[in-house]
C-alpha cells in the first residue's frame, strides 16, 4: 500500500515483502561490498553515497579528457588537422566531470545514515551544501518510480523534496534494484520496537537489543508489518509474547 499526495504515490512505513536479499552480513561490512555500507550496529547504518557520482565523474573525465588527448595526437599524425568544432564536442562532458569534482572536494564524502535510536533518517543536499537534511523517519517522503528513457531506465526508490525551504527540490536517490524490498528492510531497522533484522552484522548487538526492549516491557511496534519480525531464539520470542502482548 501508498499513501497518495496528489500527483504522486508515496511508500507507506510496512514492512512489506521480506527483506533478506538487503541483508547486512559482516564480510559487507569488511569488504564494503553492499550498496556503500560503511557501518551498521544497533544504533545506526552509515552508508557512503559519495559513489553514486564515481561513475559520472570517472565517465566525464575519460571521455572528455580522452577526446582531447586523441585529437591532439591526431593532429600531430595527420596533416589535416581536426575542426574546431571536434575539440568543442568532448568540453561539455569535462566541464560536466570537473564540476562534480569540484563539489566533492568542497564537501567531501557525502553520506546516508539511519538513526535508528533516534528514528531520523539523514541524507545529502544538492551540490555545495555540506550540512545534511535531517527528519523524524516518518516523515520522509519516498516513492518508487519508473523510467523508459535518459539514463536511469528502470525502477528507483527515492526520497521527494531535497532542498527545504527552496524551490531547487529534487530526488535524493536510494536504490535501483530490488527497491520493495529495500525499502521494507529501512522500516524494518527503524523500527526500534522491533528485533534488529537479518544479518550476520547485527548478530553481536541481538541480545543488548531484546534487553533494552525488555527493560521497556516491549513497546509495540511503530510501524505495521504484512511479515513476521521474530526474536533471535523461541524464548525471547515467548518472553516477548509473555511481557509485550505481540
Amino acid at each position: 500500500m501508498a499513501r497518495s499526495n496528489w500527483k504522486k504515490t508515496f511508500e507507506s512505513f510496512i514492512i512489506s515483502t521480506d527483506p533478506s536479499v538487503w541483508k547486512i552480513e559482516k564480510e559487507d561490512l569488511v569488504k564494503k561490498n553492499k550498496n556503500g555500507i560503511n557501518e551498521a550496529n544497533e544504533r545506526f547504518i552509515q552508508i557512503d553515497d559519495t559513489q553514486a557520482i564515481s561513475a559520472i565523474e570517472t565517465y566525464g573525465v575519460f571521455f572528455g579528457l580522452g577526446s582531447v588527448v586523441m585529437l591532439l595526437i591526431m593532429s600531430l599524425i595527420f596533416t589535416d588537422k581536426p575542426p574546431l568544432e571536434d575539440y568543442l564536442v568532448s568540453i561539455p562532458f569535462f566541464l560536466l566531470a570537473l564540476f562534480h569534482l569540484l563539489v566533492y572536494l568542497i564537501t567531501g564524502r557525502k553520506y546516508v545514515i539511519m538513526d535508528r535510536e533516534n528514528c531520523k533518517l539523514s541524507y545529502p543536499q544538492f551540490f555545495f551544501k555540506k550540512e545534511p537534511i535531517s527528519l523524524d523517519f516518518n516523515k520522509v517522503k519516498v516513492l518508487i518510480s519508473y523510467s523508459s528513457r535518459g539514463p536511469s531506465i528502470g525502477s528507483k526508490l527515492s526520497i521527494e523534496n531535497r532542498v527545504q525551504g527552496s524551490m531547487l527540490n529534487g530526488y535524493w536517490l536510494l536504490q535501483t534494484s530490488s527497491e520493495r524490498e529495500y525499502w521494507s528492510f529501512m522500516v524494518w531497522y527503524m523500527d526500534k520496537n522491533r528485533p534488529l533484522p537479518p544479518g550476520t552484522a547485527f548478530d553481536e548487538y541481538r541480545d543488548d537489543d531484546f534487553e533494552r526492549r525488555k527493560a521497556a516491557s516491549f513497546p509495540k511496534p511503530l510501524f505495521q508489518s504484512d511479515i513476521p519480525t521474530p526474536e533471535s531464539t523461541p524464548e525471547q520470542q515467548a518472553e516477548r509474547k509473555k511481557i509485550g502482548g505481540w
